[in-house]
């Protein structure tokens, strides 16, 4: 058993958005464990880009997830942020504003 798990590195929180309200969003991160420990991601967004986080990915960090359009809330400021987990400590990562054409109610 190790006696202290160093926190992983988590960079890059970028995303590239398709052209309609029903399109994808792709976020894609780098991150590394000096202990080589497995990774899991969680990717959350943030319409207003500032307060009511809400997660829309949970998986092993494979530096990459797809994000249906469909769980996107309109936001002219949104944001993404991706918190990455060895299993004892987070590193998180950003992603700058942009604009995010939400869907419509059903």
């Amino acid at each position: 058993m190790k006696d202290r798990s160093r926190t992983a590195i988590v960079t890059g929180a970028g995303k590239r958005v398709g052209g309609g309200a029903r399109s994808a969003l792709v976020v894609r991160w780098t991150a590394a464990d000096p202990d080589r420990d497995e990774l899991d991601a969680t990717v959350e967004y943030a319409a207003n880009g500032r307060s009511g986080w809400r997660p829309v990915f949970n998986g092993p960090s494979s530096g990459r997830a797809s994000i249906p359009g469909r769980f996107l809330e309109r936001g002219t400021h949104a944001r993404v942020r991706v918190r990455v987990n060895d299993g004892f400590n987070d590193a998180v990562a950003q992603s700058a504003a942009f604009r995010a054409e939400g869907t419509p109610p059903r």
